[in-house]
C-alpha cells in the first residue's frame, strides 16, 4: 500500500502574501537551521565575504542541538526581526540565492506536515495571519481533504508515528482523535458542553489509557473492549443529556481559570513579543480590570468574570455563529494538528487548549475594536457588514497574535501548560475552563 496524503481543507487554498501581509512571519519566531540547509547556505555564499561575516553572525551553531534539524538558529536582532529581512519585508537570502538556501523552518512555514504510518496529513499555523482566516473564517475550511505530493515541498516530513502494539497509547490516535473530532461537531450543543463532554471521555480512559500505561500489556482485549466501549457510549443522546444537567448544574469556578488566564497573559508581556501584540494584551488587561474596578467590593476575579460574561451575552447574541465557527475551527485544528500524543495523557491535551481557548476568547472580549463594538451594538437590533468585517478582523488579530506570541514560545508555553495541568483535580479543571466558553 502506498504513501496517501490529506490536509485540511484550507491550505489547499492557501497563498503567501509576501511583502502584502499586515505581519510578518520573519519576527517574533524561534527560527530552526537544519543540518543540509546550513551547508547549503555556507556553499552558496562563498566567495562573498560580506554575506559571509553576515551568515556568520546571524546563523550560529545550536550549542543545545538535538539532531540535524537544530543544527544551528537564527539570532533576531533587538526587536526580535531576522537580520535578513529586507525594507520591503522580504528575504534578503531568497531574493539573492534563490527559495533552496532556506532552512527548512523558513522554506516550509506555516505548513505543517506530519505522517502515521503510511498516511502524510498537512494543516498550517495560525501564526501567519492568512492561514488564520482561511481556516477560522470559512464554514468549510476543516474538512479533510486528499492531495497530491505537490502539498509536501522538499519530500518533509516533522513528527512522525508507525502504530504498533508495543505503544497503546499511540496505536489508538486514529480511533480517539476521530470521536475528538467528532464531538466538536455536534452542533446541536453549545461548544461548552461539547469541550465538557471531550474532558468526560478523556477523564474516564484515563484510568487505563496514558502514556506508558502497563493495563493494555497485562490484557490487551479487554482494554481494547471497554476503550471501543467509552467511544460507542459518546454517541449515546442520554448520555448527553446527564454530562448537560451534570455541567450546567455544577458549581463552578469560572471565575478563577479566567484569572489564571489574566494572569497568564500578564506574564508574557514580561518577555519579549511582537510590539502588537503586547499593545493588544496590555489593553485588553486594561479595560477588563477597569470595568471591575467600577463593580466595588468583592474579589477582583469575580468582578471580572461579570465583566466578561456580560460581553459574551452581547457578543453571542450578535456574533454567535461567527463564534462558534472560529472556536470549532480552532479546536478541530488543535486535535488534527497538535496530536494529543504529546502529552501524558489525554485529559491533560484537553486542558491545553480550553486553556488557549480561554485565552482568545479573553483577547477578543477585550479587544479595543470589540469594546466599541460592544457600545455600538448595546442596543441595536443587528450589526451591518462593516461591524461585522471589524469583528472578523478582531478575532483574526487576537488569534494570530496569540498563536505567534504564545503557541511559537515553547519556554513559555510549557510554564502556562504545566501550571494548567498540575493539579489535584485536572477534571474540575478542564470543566471549569469549559464554562469560558
Amino acid at each position: 500500500m502506498g504513501t496517501s496524503r490529506v490536509a485540511l481543507k484550507y491550505m489547499t487554498r492557501f497563498r503567501c502574501l509576501a511583502d502584502k501581509c499586515e505581519d510578518t512571519c520573519c519576527e517574533g519566531l524561534n527560527v530552526d537551521v537544519d543540518r543540509l540547509s546550513y551547508e547549503r547556505l555556507q556553499q552558496a555564499v562563498a566567495g562573498n565575504a560580506t554575506m559571509q561575516d553576515k551568515v556568520t553572525r546571524l546563523v550560529v551553531l545550536n550549542a543545545s542541538a538535538t539532531g540535524v534539524r537544530d543544527h544551528a538558529m537564527l539570532q533576531m536582532d533587538a526587536a526580535g526581526c531576522c537580520g535578513f529581512l529586507d525594507e520591503k519585508k522580504l528575504c534578503s537570502l531568497q531574493s539573492t540565492y534563490g527559495e533552496q538556501v532556506l532552512s527548512d523552518s523558513c522554506a516550509l512555514f506555516p505548513r505543517s506536515i506530519s505522517q502515521v504510518d503510511e498516511r502524510i496529513e498537512l494543516s498550517g499555523s495560525l501564526a501567519c495571519p492568512e492561514v488564520a482566516r482561511l481556516c477560522l473564517l470559512s464554514d468549510d475550511s476543516v474538512g479533510i481533504v486528499d492531495i497530491d505530493a505537490s502539498a509536501q515541498p522538499r519530500g518533509y516530513v516533522g513528527k512522525q508515528l508507525k502504530k504498533t502494539k508495543t505503544d497503546a497509547y499511540g496505536f489508538y490516535l486514529d480511533d480517539v482523535r476521530s470521536l475528538l473530532l467528532r464531538i466538536l461537531t455536534v452542533s446541536e450543543y453549545p461548544l461548552s458542553l461539547r469541550m465538557a463532554a471531550t474532558a468526560h471521555f478523556a477523564h474516564r480512559i484515563g484510568e487505563f489509557y496514558f502514556r506508558g500505561s502497563p493495563e493494555f500489556d497485562k490484557n490487551w482485549q479487554a482494554c481494547e473492549k471497554r476503550m471501543r466501549e467509552e467511544i460507542e457510549m459518546i454517541g449515546q443522546p442520554e448520555l448527553w443529556t446527564d454530562m448537560k444537567e451534570q455541567f450546567f448544574g455544577r458549581r463552578h469556578f469560572a471565575a478563577d481559570a479566567l484569572a489564571f488566564v489574566a494572569s497568564a497573559l500578564d506574564s508574557r508581556l514580561k518577555l519579549p513579543a511582537p510590539e502588537r501584540f503586547k499593545g493588544l494584551v496590555s489593553s485588553v488587561l486594561a479595560h477588563y480590570r477597569g470595568e471591575a474596578g467600577k463593580r466595588g467590593e468583592g474579589r477582583p476575579a469575580d468582578a471580572m468574570w461579570e465583566v466578561y460574561e456580560q460581553r459574551y451575552t452581547l457578543l453571542s447574541k450578535h456574533f454567535g455563529a461567527d463564534l462558534e465557527r472560529l472556536f470549532h475551527h480552532y479546536g478541530f485544528q488543535y486535535w488534527f494538528r497538535d496530536w494529543y500524543t504529546a502529552s501524558d495523557r489525554l485529559l491533560d491535551h484537553a486542558i491545553k487548549l480550553l486553556g488557549r481557548m480561554g485565552a482568545i476568547r479573553f483577547l477578543i472580549g477585550g479587544h479595543p475594536d470589540v469594546v466599541k463594538l460592544a457600545q455600538e451594538l448595546a442596543s441595536a437590533p443587528a450589526p451591518s457588514k462593516e461591524q461585522r468585517d471589524r469583528f472578523s478582523r478582531a478575532m483574526i488579530e487576537a488569534v494570530q497574535g496569540f498563536v505567534k506570541a504564545v503557541e511559537h514560545t515553547p519556554p513559555y508555553l510549557r510554564i502556562v501548560d504545566n501550571a494548567l495541568t498540575s493539579t489535584e483535580d485536572p477534571f474540575s479543571q478542564a470543566l471549569n475552563f469549559a464554562r469560558l466558553l
